[in-house]
């Protein structure tokens, strides 16, 4: 047995079918249980949250709040910046403000490996989706990873939510994944502007086609330490897909400037994907400092560029870097 597994009476089952609360507590579940399933009480040394709000995280009674799920993510390993944008999706759900699809739920395969390049989405699906004419436009995919500027229709919402969720979420992978099978089903999945390219599974065969360094303008001040003007505080790339045919932006902060990624008052980072052939562009947002990417935007209209922004909290300090404006290579 993992040394610090659960060892005591099994939790009450959560039914992941019954509402986007319950689908979420049982993917953290799936998390936890990928993790090796540590105790609560282990993960509470590791989160800096008590054992009882971890646990109730997962009771699927109340949707826990984000720095809570963050903690939880982390404790087991798992990506904070993509459960972030779960934990926005469905708390929508939850709330009303995002209908779920009612169509059927499409299999998705184990991912592969992780990359070893820091901007290639490392960590994320490796399922492969074909390429074609967006199906009839379905519901706007409002606040899951993007706001798109223009009013471009975005074809994966009835994918994303009732595909990649499986009617709200499937379960979550292990860190350690087996190799990947593209299914038949996940393959027909299509690709607009604003698509996420983790859960369409773009990333199997990114790669990043330029990175920029994002230096600070001026000198700033985190947790007593002084960084210089020019301090890099991250990188930015700009990943591209040819199964896709898209790229987007990913932000990888500096290892070791914010020993706290989860602190929201630190800095405040944002991403964007831009095609300035005809002005689309999505972009995301968080208030705190950790990796993190754009949506997709397809580059056979046009060339794309990626752009990150860190502002560092309370002080006029700012980093920002933009890449070059690439299309297929």
């Amino acid at each position: 047995m993992t040394a610090g597994a659960t060892v005591g009476r099994p939790e009450r089952p959560v039914d992941p079918t019954a509402g986007p609360v319950e689908a979420f507590a049982h993917a953290l579940r799936d998390l936890r249980r990928a993790a090796g399933n540590p105790s609560y009480r282990t993960l509470a040394a590791r989160a800096n949250y008590s054992h009882t709000v971890l646990s109730d995280a997962t009771r699927g009674e109340r949707l826990p709040t984000l720095p809570v799920t963050l903690a939880f993510v982390r404790a087991c390993g798992g990506d904070p910046a993509e459960w972030e944008a779960r934990w926005h999706l469905h708390r929508q759900l939850a709330e009303g403000r995002l209908a779920p699809s009612t169509d059927d739920a499409p299999e998705r395969t184990e991912p592969g490996p992780p990359a070893p390049d820091p901007g290639s989405g490392e960590g994320m699906d490796a399922t492969a989706p074909g390429h074609g004419p967006p199906p009839a436009p379905a519901a706007p995919r409002r606040n899951v990873r993007d706001v798109l500027v223009r009013h471009t229709p975005v074809a994966v919402v009835a994918a994303v939510v009732a595909g990649a969720c499986g009617w709200w979420l499937r379960p979550v992978p292990a860190p350690k994944a087996a190799p990947a099978a593209a299914s038949a089903s996940a393959a027909a999945l299509k690709v607009d502007d604003g698509t996420d390219p983790k859960i369409a599974g773009c990333t199997s065969d990114a790669f990043p086609r330029a990175n920029v360094p994002v230096r600070l303008d001026r000198e700033a001040r985190l947790h007593g330490r002084v960084l210089p003007a020019g301090t890099q505080v991250g990188t930015v790339y700009l990943n591209y897909s040819a199964r896709c045919a898209g790229a987007w932006t990913r932000f990888v902060p500096t290892p070791g400037l914010n020993p706290v990624p989860t602190e929201t008052s630190a800095a405040r980072v944002s991403v964007q994907v831009d095609r300035p052939i005809d002005g689309t562009s999505s972009s995301w947002q968080m208030g705190h400092v950790d990796s993190m990417y754009s949506n997709l935007l397809l580059v056979g209209v046009g060339c794309v560029s990626g752009t990150a922004i860190v502002r560092m909290t309370g002080q006029d300090a700012v980093g920002k870097a933009t890449t070059q404006c690439l299309g297929p290579p």
